[in-house]
């Protein structure tokens, strides 16, 4: 045997420890799964764990708070463009409303 090899019996306990523990991962997991198989949320974040796929993250990246707020401000203000766009459609055909509503962007010298 060299040096650097483990002997066999340590390798063949090493991989039954691991197939145990799979084994029993797999159940777990499985049983997680069963019991909340009505809550489709739960379920989404078990699958996540289990792909180790909660680590990323969704949020913009950047080094200065400013920026960062200028990002959400725009997204806030196209999604709040998106819904008027949709009410204003929604309500073509029904009684006359005004929803000409504006909103300008807050810039960071305005919020001082």
């Amino acid at each position: 045997m060299k040096e650097n090899e483990e002997p066999a019996y340590l390798f063949t306990s090493r991989l039954h420890l691991k197939d145990l523990i799979d084994a029993n991962t797999a159940s777990c997991f499985s049983s997680k799964i069963s019991q909340c198989a009505v809550d489709q949320k739960t379920v989404f974040k078990i699958v996540n764990k289990i792909q180790h796929t909660m680590d990323d993250c969704s949020l913009p990246s950047s080094s200065l708070a400013t920026e960062l707020g200028e990002t959400f401000n725009q997204f806030f203000l196209t999604k709040i463009g998106r819904i008027r766009h949709e009410l204003k459609s929604d309500i073509a055909d029904g009684p006359c409303l005004d929803l000409e509503l504006t909103a300008e962007p807050l810039r960071h010298s305005e919020s001082n």
